[in-house]
């Protein structure tokens, strides 16, 4: 072959080369651009149960058939005597890719513009650059995704659940039976006739109401009364910023009191907010509820 003719097909190689590195791809509105063409649909569906919590996601081409898939897929807590249904304890993502078979768990990852990030994460493995996904780029992909949180999570599940069967004999030893009612996520509602009381709520049933008892400079203090008109703990809400070892943090605790001796290190759960240079900020009182609820929940206590 003449040389001349060697530096001609090295010249159209670079060229195709250079094109598919410069591939462009877009999210806007929906649709997924490819070199400036419409390409794809990414479509956000709704929750398939109204338990669930997360959005499906799938990935079209312009015939309607499915290219790659987020499905939302559950985990659950042993279910306690009181609970109608098991309760859930972790929700993730099933990522698949039906034409290749390929499929593998994900977390969901709370991010702004969650659908143009994923867009962007598979262009950079090269998901609309080759006609065929390698299973080497879809391992990448999921690896991106940060797949030890979810292992992290199911092994706490499987921590808590006997913690948690643990505590509703000791919660019924002491009180009684928990409230029987539906699993749902715990929420805060305030009273707006009575600024100082909050309710414990799943769904619409009120599982306990909190009561302002004490305003001090340095500690609000509740107490937690449940729906038999029981108090079974309190709260303290810190006011002031804590600092050790040159870390600044808000802090605040519930006690239950079916939990240890009273005042005893085991009876008490705290929570920290530490502070750093971006964010100085005192989380909420209800989103300090919020927390102490879903512990309180999960935890077979409440």
């Amino acid at each position: 072959m003449k040389p001349y003719r060697n530096l001609f097909l090295l010249a159209i190689l670079s060229m195709v080369t250079f094109s598919l590195s410069a591939q462009k791809v877009k999210y806007k509105k929906g649709k997924v651009l490819v070199n400036k063409e419409h390409t794809y649909n990414f479509k956000k569906l709704q929750p398939d149960s109204p338990s669930k919590s997360l959005n499906n996601f799938v990935l079209e081409d312009l015939d309607g058939k499915v290219v790659f898939e987020l499905k939302d897929t559950v985990f659950y807590y042993d279910q306690l005597p009181n609970e109608k249904t098991s309760r859930i304890a972790y929700e993730a993502y099933i990522c698949s890719i039906p034409d290749m078979k390929y499929e593998a768990l994900m977390p969901y990852n709370a991010i702004l513009n969650y659908p143009k990030r994923k867009i962007k994460e598979l262009k950079k493995v090269g998901f609309f650059k080759d006609s065929e996904f390698s299973k080497e780029a879809f391992d990448e992909f999921i690896k991106k995704q940060y797949p030890k949180a979810i292992e992290k999570n199911l092994e706490s599940i499987v921590k808590i659940n006997p913690v948690r069967v643990k505590n509703y004999e000791l919660n019924k030893a002491k009180f009684g039976d928990l409230l029987e009612r539906e699993p749902a996520k715990p929420s805060v509602k305030r009273n707006f006739k009575k600024s100082d009381i909050y309710f414990f709520k799943e769904g619409e049933t009120v599982i306990a109401t909190v009561k302002l008892t004490n305003k001090g400079s340095h500690n609000h203090a509740y107490s937690i009364i449940n729906s038999n008109s029981e108090e079974i703990g309190a709260i303290n809400i810190f006011q002031n910023i804590d600092n050790k070892n040159g870390t600044e943090y808000y802090k605040y605790n519930v006690k239950h009191f079916a939990l240890g001796e009273e005042n005893s290190k085991e009876s008490f759960k705290w929570f920290y907010k530490n502070l750093n240079m971006i964010d100085k900020s005192n989380p909420s009182l209800d989103e300090k509820l919020e927390n102490i609820v879903n512990y309180l929940v999960n935890n077979g206590l409440l």
